[in-house]
């Protein structure tokens, strides 16, 4: 309720026939939650200029309401300790090791609740060697590679 205010876009479209759709603005919304039903009122103004809505007719409404952004982390970055969970990330090529609340799990991702900054890393793989100020190196895709030669390389030379 407390994300809903006058003038927010609403869509609707009629429940028996889902090709009638129109738009319009919420113009009121309800000061008063029903305890039982958890429901509060809110009405809205639709055009209705092509007289195909029709007293009576049932809606389904849709309100986009923005929520709070969280950051996705892959399932095998979030660890847990005795304070409950936690992440890895990487500040001035040092580990930090970040409290984080769990939101939402989706298909292999999380949703936490933490103090990370926007497009901060986290940790992913390699979590087991990790401690609070420890140097991190990063390496993206190609460097893994390049590394991964340079250590195989002496060795299929001695063979």
């Amino acid at each position: 309720m407390g994300r809903l205010s006058a003038g927010d876009p609403v869509r609707i479209e009629v429940w028996s026939d889902e090709r009638t759709r129109a738009s319009g603005t919420v113009v009121d919304i309800g000061s008063r939650v029903d305890p039982a039903s958890r429901a509060f009122t809110a009405r809205a103004e639709v055009p209705n200029d092509s007289d195909r809505l029709r007293p009576g007719m049932s809606f389904r409404v849709r309100l986009d309401l923005t929520g709070r952004a969280y950051p996705a982390v892959p399932e095998v970055a979030v660890q847990w300790g005795a304070d409950g969970a936690y992440v890895w990330t990487v500040e001035n090529e040092r580990a930090r090791r970040v409290p984080a609340s769990l939101v939402q799990r989706q298909q292999g991702r999380v949703l936490i609740d933490a103090e990370l900054s926007a497009g901060a890393p986290v940790v992913g793989e390699g979590v087991q060697s990790m401690r609070e100020g420890i140097p991190v190196r990063t390496m993206d895709a190609a460097a893994l590679v390049r590394d991964a030669r340079g250590t195989l390389a002496p060795a299929a030379n001695e063979g």
